[in-house]
């Protein structure tokens, strides 16, 4: 819906529909940068909100004789924290097969997926549709 309020308004920038292209665009922007910041727990509350997210997959885990989570297990936590829903085989790709991580080893991994630094796909399109509905936007709205 965004991206097509931004190439209504490059379409008609002379035309009659530019006021409501613009409404659609200044709408477009405020609800995305919600999107983003809402993506990724703030820097103040990051180490407790992850913690508590990990810990409750680790406890499951624990039940089940295991220490730390499992692939499938980082899958949801990821797609909890994040919005996107990894692959199964992307979690696999960030961990040692079979096995299991701590909470620290988690840590590691959440930073490097907010850095971008160990993306996975559907988190990569996100924002690479972000960037491109940024780049729609005209800096003067």
């Amino acid at each position: 819906r965004h991206l097509a309020a931004a190439q209504q308004l490059r379409s008609d920038r002379d035309g009659r529909r530019i006021d409501e292209a613009a409404v659609a665009l200044a709408d477009a922007k405020s609800e995305s940068a919600a999107i983003i910041s809402g993506c990724f727990v703030q820097a103040a509350d990051q180490e407790t909100v992850l913690f508590k997210v990990f810990s409750e997959y680790e406890r499951e885990s624990l039940r089940s004789g295991r220490v730390g989570v499992a692939a499938a297990d980082l899958q949801h936590i990821l797609e909890a924290l994040t919005g996107c829903r990894p692959r199964a085989d992307e979690c696999e790709r960030m961990m040692d097969p079979g096995a299991t991580i701590s909470f620290d080893q988690f840590l590691r991994i959440y930073q490097e997926v907010r850095n971008g630094d160990l993306p996975f796909k559907s988190f990569a399109q996100t924002l690479d549709d972000f960037k491109r509905l940024c780049s729609l936007i005209p800096d003067d709205i």
